[in-house]
């Protein structure tokens, strides 16, 4: 949100907005930007859903090739 404030304060000095404007335009991007990017707490939940999933693969790949194994030695 200091990002947003101070995105407020340089559109009213360098761009001529008044208080109301800078902020409204400031808020409209920051809630945009919350919208559509993962935060960090999105990304260290991704990591562990991937580790999951990987442990899962790993797990399913042994059990295949365990039964790949039998097969073929009853053959």
């Amino acid at each position: 949100m200091s990002d947003a404030i101070a995105l407020a304060k340089k559109l009213e000095r360098e761009h001529g907005f008044n208080q109301p404007q800078a902020e409204g335009i400031a808020q409209a991007i920051h809630e945009h930007e919350s919208e559509h990017f993962a935060t960090k707490a999105d990304i260290a939940g991704l990591k562990t859903d991937i580790a999951q999933l990987q442990v899962k693969l790993m797990t399913w790949t042994t059990v295949l090739a365990g039964i790949i194994i039998a097969v073929l030695k009853l053959t």
